[in-house]
């Protein structure tokens, strides 16, 4: 008896399951909707853009100083940038232009450059800019009568010319090393049921950034100041993993406790800080008042 009362128990389960699967979708997407839920989205919504930030690095206020320059802003210069890509393929997947992202951003910092926006692959199909502004005087009226016609011949054009900039910022990412010239010591210990173990793994980067002259593609240099368009920045990465595990054998039963904890550079912030760093550098070769450092 007791069995046939446990099955039929069973049996009315799995029909009330079965029932509430059957049930459309009416009712949850309504009380997903409903003012509470809405009210309970809008409080997380809020919690969560407290984390929001503007990602600024420690050289943005020395591009932001360059920008307050009362001879850069006299200049008017019109700046671009080339495809910038990491050729080690170790920190960016190929094809990325996420260097050239970072650079773009580092000259808006100064107020006092005209900021050109390209198309980062080269192919002027993905650029948003009207080829035929009067703007584009390198392209003559009968050229633009057949913008169609030469639009693959234009697209190789240097970004300097293809969109007319005094100065662009050409480069690219050189190095990824992997070990470091100075001690990462691996530390291990293994006591009795106890055992640890503590890593520093170190990467080093290279970032090549030059200032070209748009009009005859040589890097700019300032001789009176001893400066030079063309910066070779090196950084490292540093990554620090501790493990630990416990093992213990209580009355016949097998009870371990396994802790690992890892701290390391996020990789994409460090680049950001070298490009700023990089443009900040590049553009001291400029006229300028000589109030922001470097």
């Amino acid at each position: 008896m007791h069995h046939l009362f446990h099955r039929s128990c069973c049996i009315l389960a799995a029909l009330s399951l079965s029932g509430c699967a059957a049930v459309d979708l009416k009712e949850p997407r309504a009380d997903d909707y409903s003012e509470r839920n809405t009210t309970k989205r809008q409080e997380i919504a809020k919690e969560r853009a407290t984390t929001i930030a503007d990602n600024e690095t420690y050289f943005t206020n020395r591009l932001k100083c360059l920008g307050s320059s009362e001879q850069i802003n006299n200049l008017a210069l019109r700046v671009s940038v080339s495809p910038i890509y990491d050729k080690t393929g170790k920190v960016f997947p190929s094809g990325s232009t996420a260097i050239s992202d970072m650079t773009i951003n580092s000259l808006s910092y100064v107020q006092g450059l005209r900021v050109v926006e390209t198309p980062l692959s080269g192919d002027i199909a993905e650029s948003r800019v009207n080829l035929l502004s009067q703007n584009y005087v390198f392209l003559g009226k009968g050229m633009k009568d057949n913008i169609v016609g030469v639009a693959n011949k234009i697209s190789h054009l240097p970004f300097g010319v293809l969109f007319p900039s005094q100065l662009h910022i050409a480069g690219a990412l050189v190095q990824y090393d992997e070990g470091t010239e100075t001690l990462s010591p691996t530390i291990g210990v293994d006591v009795d049921a106890f055992s640890a173990n503590r890593s520093v793994e170190t990467i080093s980067v290279g970032l090549h950034l030059r200032l070209i002259n748009s009009g005859d593609g040589e890097i700019l240099t300032n001789k009176k100041q001893g400066k030079r368009g063309s910066v070779l920045l090196t950084n490292k990465f540093y990554k620090i993993k501790l493990d630990s595990s416990l093992f213990r054998l209580i009355n016949s039963k097998q009870y371990g406790l396994d802790y690992s904890v890892t701290v390391e550079d996020p990789k994409h912030y460090v680049i950001q800080e070298m490009v700023e760093k990089g443009v900040a550098e590049l553009l001291a070769v400029l006229p300028n008042d000589g109030n922001c450092g470097g």
